[in-house]
């Protein structure tokens, strides 16, 4: 029996889902084909179709590519004639086609995913496009006779050079070129019999070829572009060299300082810079940047070389000659295209004209104040008056001649300045206006640096440093407020959309740290012994705890993290020589390598999504010491500035995360103004210390739980046992939802400087710095063979520095003396686990099988010429060197060992793949399939998650309905919520069956859909036990007391008159059982003391034992050599009580 095509299988379901209404018009394959054929109404729009398939292997973005095709300016639609002479109405908006049949006006919508099938499947079928339309189309992909001869030697003169060669009218790529090409550059891959062979091609057309060929070349190939001319030869158009994209050793300007290309990885996109600066005192530090980012900056940097750009910036006063006009005045503002000038004589900026960039730059005459025009002077020579010479006009004779002006020397390039200083104690402080024109002096600063492609000077930081972020300034967002109408003009035409979302988003969460508070810490930090190191500020905002760094503290290096571009982008103009990453804190990972962790974290109850601390569960700023702790070393320090929340949450996990990992030096509760200067809010905020210890905690301290004020207010047990280091005066306060909270109120005629020194004193903690000095270039033997730890080096790992071997501990390296031998072999170890680690990361990106391929052949190469000369990996010569590295067993995975330790084969690693990189699925066909995505993923039947995976968002109907008895709504969730209380069959039908059957009965009374969960349930009801085939032990903890006392009155006979004097008791809070009146019955009673018991244990002694699951023992006491009683085992007696 043939398997149904596609097609078929599409069309069999449309028939299922007319029978069910057979009365109803049936949208078939036919009448779908029929209204596909007609294109989207636009003229020549099928070839374009077509040729989406041809050069557009992706489904996805095919589908894409027709929604914009049919539907560019929007929905739209047109009338329809359906094959059997019927009217009706075709719709095409952002969704998909919808079919609209009269007189019924029934509707059905096919997605534009569904569209994407059909005619894929039409095209294939070649039923989509007709004689004519074929005959149209113009993509020939064989090449004749002579330009396969001509193609063939150019390829053997080229063999590892991308060659396209024109034919028909496209630069057409052939084999192995081709299958590269088409993965670069996403284009369509066919396989053609052409005069090479049967080879795969692909191409492109020759308008294209500019932008295509700089594609390949970015990507790290050579490509040479190339035709045939009339004689048989061909012509080259373009033939770029990979070592040309970005040549090493070239030097470029990145944050006001140089850098030297070192190397290029274009499988990674990845540029090595070598800071040139750092390059002069020996210290050979690098960074990594991206490749498309560095090349820009080449880029400009050539074109300076070549065409210098006019010299001019906001403030300049300038004339500027335009075709039809001059304009005269001061420049108000500069930006990626255009640029204002504010022509009123007063220099406002309503009156203005904005002009063209490039138009400005070529019309612009600057005025400069240090030049001196050209003098003209002009003297008559002679005269002839035009009557006494017979002229028609008087003719007068001049020499004229110029004085060449006095120029002064050339403006230089504004030198930049350092890392900025801050020493305004009240920086950041003012009114909304205030901040507001400071926020946009700042911003408009920052794009005028970003499009000279300079540092700051020092005047620019000074404005840059007035930059506080939009916290507090909700207004200026505010299209309402008439108040703020020119400013919120102002903002949404200087922000790009991103970033005025941004800073729109950031109003309520944005904070500042006063530099009193900055200048605290850092004075209890100092206390300890911190002088330099590695020091983080994870939330940094633009910086401001790096302008604030001692001058005791300036020999440290400085690395901050700033989610918001903007923010980022001005603190990396006022620190240049820090390294600085504009991304979230999530993105980074360097693990004991800082030595200080200082900032102020953002707060709130949201979570970051960070795979290394999602299993925590903890809001974003417990969030943010828990990753810090872990990022500095043992013995770091970290000094937050978080809310009070932190301490004196009544939930205490994240607290005892800390504890365990973290010894609290002390912590400090701010009054609740001490940030309305700067933030323009009264919060009430705590400075926690918090040193990292080298192993866990085994004791819970004090400061985990929480204690009472003297009014009954929670607040954490520190603040209990030291008020002194609460600066104010706990108090309540009624908040917006008429609760009473706690509150630190400040204290009258205090400064907070003035406290916040107090309260250091009392800060405790030592820190321990590793030092490190840079070498004294002048005296070699005296040169310390210890560097600042590089982030790219794994911490417990060894690296190769200018031929010599170092081991990174921390936030340190350290020089390793070796022989040659062993040096020898640390660096091939060292060597085989970078290859390992890049075939790894190249499996998890799913690199493509000829990358992995050269990198295993690279692997191999490496592993035999190490084993050649120093043997096996796990050989003990080569452990005892490398096993303190932390991948050394990753290393001795590679060999597959026999019993006596030789080699058996080398690991799969060397020849498969071993790692499939985690792909995110964005959208299935069925609800099973939804259903194994979501239990993947969430782990649990998430609705709104399956419902945008099958393309459906907030339809659930079809996802229960054919999961029907795979998934079942628990009765004793929300009944009005559709999304809630979904479990899997085998999650729902176990645990307490009988309780859940209970309750869904109830709840079918009333709704039916729960008739489902009551016959599944009714089915998986146990079997009711037997009394034979109940096992009870003697001493169950779920037996009632009351049949024990049954058991014992029944089976030793306790006469009437003494069952009140014999109890048996449970206690729930010990778990202990104990028999009362085990001797009321007295010697006599033979059942007790015989029939179930001895003379020296009784029926009574011998149940209470057991209930309490312990052996019977019997112990006679005599008397030892000194004549001190001794207890000792009376093994007969025990063994007859036992029995």
């Amino acid at each position: 029996m043939a398997i149904p095509t596609e097609a078929e299988q599409i069309e069999s379901i449309d028939q299922a889902e007319s029978e069910k209404s057979p009365s109803a018009f049936v949208l078939s394959q036919a009448e779908i084909e029929n209204a596909l054929r007609r294109g989207s109404n636009f003229e020549d729009s099928k070839l374009r179709i077509w040729h989406i398939y041809q050069m557009q292997p992706d489904r996805k973005l095919r589908a894409k590519a027709l929604a914009k095709e049919y539907a560019p300016y929007g929905p739209g639609g047109s009338s329809h004639t359906y094959l059997d002479g019927s009217s009706g109405w075709l719709d095409h908006d952002s969704k998909g086609l919808t079919f609209e049949h009269y007189p019924d006006h029934r509707k059905t919508l096919l997605r534009w995913d569904r569209v994407e099938k059909y005619i894929d499947l039409m095209i294939q079928s070649d039923r989509y496009l007709s004689d004519k339309e074929r005959r149209a189309i113009d993509f020939p992909l064989e090449l004749n006779a002579a330009s396969a001869a001509e193609y063939t030697a150019l390829k053997a003169q080229h063999p590892d050079t991308l060659v396209g060669f024109e034919a028909g009218g496209n630069f057409m790529f052939y084999g192995e070129d081709a299958a590269k090409v088409a993965k670069v550059l996403n284009s369509a891959l066919f396989t053609r019999e052409t005069a090479l062979g049967e080879v795969q091609v692909t191409g492109f057309p020759p308008s294209l070829w500019a932008r295509k060929s700089k594609e390949l070349w970015s990507a790290g190939n050579d490509v040479y572009l190339a035709g045939l001319n009339e004689d048989g030869t061909h012509h080259q158009t373009k033939h770029l060299h990979k070592e040309d994209y970005l040549p090493i050793g070239s030097i470029i300007n990145m944050d006001g300082r140089k850098f030297r290309i070192d190397g290029v990885d274009f499988d990674k996109g990845k540029v090595s810079l070598q800071d040139m600066a750092l390059a002069d005192l020996r210290m050979p530090v690098f960074r990594q940047e991206p490749l498309a980012v560095v090349r820009e900056l080449y880029e400009q940097e050539q074109e300076v070389m070549e065409h210098p750009l006019p010299d001019y910036k906001v403030g300049d006063n300038v004339i500027v000659d335009l075709p039809t006009r001059t304009i005269e005045g001061k420049i108000g503002y500069v930006g990626e295209t255009d640029v204002r000038i504010d022509t009123s004589a007063h220099g406002q900026s309503w009156d203005n004209e904005v002009i063209n960039k490039q138009q400005f730059e070529e019309g612009l005459r600057q005025n400069e104040p240090n030049a001196t025009r050209p003098v003209r002077t002009e003297k008559t020579v002679a005269v002839y008056p035009a009557k006494e010479n017979n002229l028609p006009f008087d003719i007068v004779i001049q020499t004229i001649s110029t004085e060449s002006p006095t120029v002064e020397a050339e403006h230089s390039a504004p030198e930049p300045a350092g890392n900025f200083h801050i020493t305004d104690d009240h920086l950041g402080e003012g009114g909304a206006k205030q901040k507001y024109a400071r926020n946009i002096e700042a911003i408009r600063t920052l794009f005028k640096l970003e499009e000279e492609h300079r540092g700051a000077t020092a005047e620019e930081q000074q404005v840059l440093s007035q930059y506080v972020g939009w916290g507090g300034l909700a207004d200026a967002f505010d299209p309402g407020k008439d108040s703020w109408a020119k400013e919120y003009a102002e903002l949404k035409g200087l922000l790009s959309e991103d970033e005025y979302a941004a800073a729109r988003s950031s109003t309520l969460n944005a904070h500042y740290t006063s530099p009193t508070v900055i200048r605290g810490i850092y004075d209890a930090v100092e206390r300890m012994g911190f002088r330099s190191g590695n020091i983080l500020e994870p939330s940094m905002g633009v910086g401001n705890f790096f302008g604030m760094l001692p001058d005791s503290m300036a020999g440290s290096r400085l690395y901050g993290v700033e989610l918001d571009s903007i923010t980022g982008r001005i603190a990396k103009k006022l620190y240049p020589q820090a390294d600085i990453t504009v991304a979230g804190f999530e993105t980074t990972d360097r693990r004991d390598f800082y030595d200080l962790a200082v900032g102020n974290v953002p707060f709130g109850q949201y979570k970051v999504n960070d795979k290394a601390y999602n299993k925590l569960g903890f809001s974003i700023h417990n969030y943010f010491f828990a990753k810090a702790i872990d990022q500095v070393r043992p013995g770091g320090i970290v000094a937050f500035v978080t809310s009070r929340y932190t301490m004196d949450s009544k939930d205490s996990t994240a607290r005892k995360h800390m504890a365990e990992r973290a010894d609290l030096l002390g912590a400090i509760r701010l009054p609740n103004n001490a940030f309305r200067a700067n933030a323009g809010t009264d919060v009430v905020s705590d400075i926690i210390f918090l040193q990292k210890r080298d192993r866990p905690a085994d004791i819970e301290p004090a400061w985990v739980q929480l204690g009472k004020t003297e009014d009954g207010f929670d607040i954490n047990q520190y603040f209990v046992d030291h008020p002194e280091m609460v600066l104010g005066e706990l108090t309540t306060e009624s908040t917006q939802y008429g609760r009473e909270e706690l509150t630190v109120a400040p204290i009258e005629g205090t400064s907070l400087a003035d406290q916040l020194a107090e309260a250091v004193q009392h800060i405790e903690g030592q820190y321990t710095e590793v030092e490190v000095e840079t070498p004294d270039i002048a005296d070699v033997e005296n040169e310390k063979h210890i560097l600042p730890a590089d982030p790219d080096v794994k911490n417990f790992s060894y690296t190769v520095v200018d031929g010599e071997v170092f081991y990174r501990e921390n936030s340190v390296m350290t020089q390793v003396e070796l022989s040659d031998t062993a040096k020898g072999r640390v660096t091939g170890m060292v060597e085989l686990r970078q290859t390992v680690n890049d075939l790894i990361d190249q499996q998890l990106n799913d690199y493509p099988d000829e990358d992995i391929q050269a990198t295993q052949a690279k692997l191999n190469a490496a592993y035999d010429a190490f084993t050649a000369k120093y043997g096996l990996l796990n050989d003990r010569k080569n452990g005892r060197l490398f096993e303190q590295d932390s991948s050394y067993y990753l290393l001795c995975s590679l060999e597959n060992l026999d019993e006596q330790g030789q080699l058996k084969s080398k690991a799969a690693m060397f020849t498969k793949r071993t790692i499939r990189p985690e792909r995110t699925v964005t959208s299935v066909d069925t609800p099973s399939e939804a259903l194994a995505v979501s239990i993947g993923e969430h782990g649990k039947v998430d609705l709104p998650y399956m419902a945008e995976l099958l393309g459906t968002p907030g339809e659930y109907g079809r996802i229960t309905a054919e999961l029907s008895g795979v998934i079942f709504k628990d009765p004793a969730s929300d009944p009005t919520d559709p999304e809630a209380g979904w479990q899997m069959a085998d999650e729902y039908l176990s645990g307490d069956v009988r309780a859940k059957l209970r309750m869904a009965q109830f709840a079918a009374e009333t709704n039916p859909e729960f008739a489902v969960n009551v016959d599944a349930l009714t089915k998986a009801q146990p079997r009711e036990l037997e009394a034979s085939e109940i096992d009870v032990r003697l001493g169950a903890t779920w037996l009632n007391p009351d049949i024990i006392q049954k058991f014992m009155t029944e089976t030793f006979q306790i006469p009437y008159y003494l069952r009140h004097a014999v109890k048996v008791r449970y206690s729930p809070y010990t778990a202990e059982w104990r028999v009362e009146g085990k001797t009321a019955t007295g010697r006599g009673d033979i059942i007790s003391s015989e029939t179930y018991g001895t003379s020296r244990a009784n029926a009574y002694k011998i149940l209470e034992e057991t209930l309490n699951l312990k052996d019977v023992r019997i112990y006679d006491t005599i008397e030892d050599a000194e004549g001190k009683p001794k207890r000792v085992l009376n093994k007969r007696e025990t063994m007859l009580a036992q029995q």
